[in-house]
């Protein structure tokens, strides 16, 4: 706002000046003092635009985690908050079964069913050995991927313990910065691959300094079409600004990420407009337009 500002005041006593200097041209000077007034005006509007987005994208916030919801790990029931060893390794077996093609009620069934039968720390991975946990994989509908899934749990669980003991609390630790945690991350086994390390991290941000993943693509397309993002700005620093200024009491900006992520992929990718819970903000049609102007008026 300030930068803006300054442009406005920069630009009228640019114009402003100009006839001041030559009043002997009276005939310029009726035009340059309309320029300028016609310039001010047109910053006024978008002060006033820009009042108006600043409300609309905080009822956005509200609404958006309000429809849709926040955290997967919150909705298991995993508590990333303390940093505990235990708790970010249930989120990482998540992750990894997030991470293949295949729906997110089922990865999330498949999850349950590892808590159920108390599988859930790499030493009762290995004990659970490849048939049990075929039968793990199988029990929550991760058919299609259970037996490449088994053998790479065993292979990335033997180089979790080898490698870190079974804490990734360890691996961030010597992670040189965000890239080089990714790269470990990576290395600890077959199967980990970019989306794995972005669905773990990203919930991970305001709990190890080194997690900063790029921005996911549902979330970069969700949030485009609410026009949440500052032409200009990096997707990410923006999103996080605008989290900054209206948090959201006992959430953090990962909720707000994965709730873009989730609009971006129930909504958005599937063209389900019609029924997406923040389509009267939806920047794809003339909705939004006319709620501003309609607010403006109000």
């Amino acid at each position: 706002m300030q930068s803006m500002q300054f442009l406005l005041h920069g630009k009228i006593r640019e114009v402003v000046s100009s006839p001041l200097k030559s009043l002997r041209k009276p005939a310029l000077s009726g035009q340059v003092f309309c320029k300028a007034f016609q310039a001010k005006q047109e910053i006024a509007e978008r002060f006033r635009q820009s009042d108006i987005m600043s409300s609309m994208a905080h009822e956005i916030i509200e609404r958006l985690l309000a429809a849709v919801g926040g955290k997967y790990s919150r909705e298991l029931g995993i508590d990333l908050t303390g940093a505990d060893p235990a708790e970010i390794f249930r989120w990482f077996l998540a992750a990894k079964l997030f991470g293949a093609r295949i729906s997110t009620d089922i990865a999330m069934r498949t999850f349950r069913e590892f808590e159920r039968r108390g599988v859930v720390t790499p030493e009762r991975i290995l004990a659970t050995g490849w048939d049990g946990l075929v039968s793990i994989l199988d029990a929550g509908g991760y058919v299609r991927y259970d037996f490449s899934t088994a053998t790479r749990l065993l292979a990335i669980m033997e180089a979790l313990s080898r490698s870190f003991g079974g804490d990734l609390n360890a691996l961030h630790e010597r992670a040189r910065d965000s890239a080089d945690l990714e790269r470990l991350i990576k290395g600890i086994g077959t199967g980990i691959g970019n989306v794995t390390v972005t669905i773990f991290l990203r919930e991970l941000r305001s709990v190890w300094p080194k997690a900063r993943p790029a921005l996911s693509p549902p979330a970069l397309l969700a949030s485009g079409h609410l026009e949440l993002i500052v032409p200009g700005m990096e997707p990410l620093a923006a999103l996080e600004s605008l989290w900054s200024r209206y948090p959201e009491t006992g959430r953090d900006f990962s909720d707000f990420e994965a709730s873009l992520v989730r609009l971006g992929k129930d909504y958005c990718r599937k063209g389900k407009h019609d029924l997406c819970p923040l389509r009267d903000f939806c920047g794809k049609g003339d909705v939004r337009r006319e709620r501003s102007v309609g607010g403006a008026r109000r």
